[in-house]
C-alpha cells in the first residue's frame, strides 16, 4: 500500500486528476466573459462569418427543392459513413499477413482504411448541422398577406 506513496508518477496523476477538472471548470465558466471583451480581428471575423452563414440560410430557406437536396445529401453522407465503418471493421479483421507482422504495416492499413470513414463522418456532421440550422430558420417563416416572409 505504501509503495504508491513512494511512486512519483502516482503523485503526478493524483495532482492532475484533482487540479485539471477544477481548472477546466474555471476556464469554461470565465470563457464567455473573456470572449465578450475580445477586441480586434478575431471577434469581427467571427461576427462576419456568422452573419454570412445567417444570410445564406435566409436566402435558401424558401427553396423547398434546395432544402430537400441538403437533407438528402446529409443522409447520403450518413450512409457512406456507416458503410465505410463496416468496411473498416472488416478491413481490420482481414489485414494481410505480411502487414500483420509489423507495427508500421498495421498502422498503415488502419489509416488507409480509416481515412475515408473519417472524411465521410466530418462531411456528414457538417451537412447535418447545416440541415438543423436550415430547418430551425425555416420554421420562422410566417405567412403575411399574399406572400411569405
Amino acid at each position: 500500500m505504501f509503495e504508491f506513496l513512494a511512486n512519483p508518477p502516482w503523485w503526478v496523476l493524483l495532482f492532475l486528476s484533482i487540479v485539471l477538472p477544477k481548472l477546466s471548470g474555471e476556464v469554461w465558466r470565465r470563457l464567455p466573459k473573456w470572449m465578450d471583451h475580445a477586441k480586434g480581428a478575431l471577434r469581427s471575423r467571427l461576427r462576419a462569418w456568422r452573419r454570412s452563414q445567417l444570410l445564406r440560410i435566409k436566402s435558401r430557406r424558401f427553396d423547398s427543392v434546395g432544402v430537400n437536396r441538403v437533407i438528402v445529401r446529409s443522409y447520403a453522407y450518413l450512409v457512406l459513413f456507416v458503410s465505410c465503418a463496416a468496411i473498416y471493421g472488416l478491413g481490420m479483421l482481414l489485414i494481410p499477413e505480411g502487414m500483420r507482422r509489423t507495427d508500421g504495416g498495421v498502422m498503415f492499413w488502419g489509416i488507409a482504411t480509416g481515412l475515408p470513414m473519417i472524411g465521410f463522418e466530418i462531411a456528414w456532421l457538417i451537412t447535418s448541422n447545416k440541415v438543423d440550422d436550415l430547418l430551425k430558420h425555416r420554421k420562422k417563416i410566417k405567412p403575411q398577406g399574399w406572400r411569405l416572409r
